[in-house]
């Protein structure tokens, strides 16, 4: 991955680990903060020459995870399925090729062989390390790590929530948006590998 282009971009977003022989930087974002606030060049720069890797969720966990009023007001346009879709449209007509799509359900339940093969798209070595972590925040997590990574704090590698914390229902009025997102979700794993 040329570093040019990300550079240009919000340098708080970048971690860099040096975890191999080959330089690997993992930019973490939110699929909306691509297309809000950065210039089109710096974007289609960085989607040229870094490969793009999308962890995409079922619509009714992103849904879910919005909680209470947020939950309530949420649209389309919240859960970032657009912008994945146009993150796709736009690696495909950038580089010929679709970006690696990894399903989060796929991940939590099957995350060596997951990553096995990401690692394998993306020409970097797979190591066993890449399964678990310590238990607790990094810095990178930024301000809104209270909020958003209560449970990924108290994990120690992938898996499946804790009895108890499945998937909470939707309100009422988040059928039609659920309904919505579906066909954007579809055609994301549509075009999964």
């Amino acid at each position: 991955c040329s570093e040019q282009p990300v550079q240009a971009a919000s340098a708080a977003r970048v971690h860099v680990t040096p975890c191999c022989s080959t330089r690997v930087m993992f930019v973490k974002e939110m699929a909306k903060f691509l297309y809000e606030g950065i210039d089109s060049a710096v974007r289609d720069a960085t989607l040229t020459h870094c490969p793009s890797v999308l962890l995409v969720r079922h619509p009714r966990a992103v849904l879910a995870s919005f909680g209470g009023a947020l939950q309530r007001t949420a649209t389309l346009e919240d859960t970032g399925l657009v912008e994945q879709l146009r993150i796709v449209d736009d690696h495909l007509r950038l580089t010929g090729k679709l970006p690696s799509i990894i399903l989060n359900e796929e991940l939590l339940s099957q995350p060596e062989t997951i990553l096995r093969r990401l690692c394998d798209d993306l020409g970097i070595p797979f190591y066993p390390a890449m399964l678990s972590w310590p238990v607790g925040g990094r810095p990178e997590d930024g301000m809104w790590a209270p909020y958003w990574y209560t449970s990924t704090h108290k994990s120690t590698g992938f898996g499946r929530a804790a009895a108890g914390d499945s998937v909470p229902s939707l309100a009422p009025v988040c059928d039609t948006v659920l309904q919505e997102c579906m066909s954007y979700y579809n055609r994301l794993i549509g075009m999964k590998a």
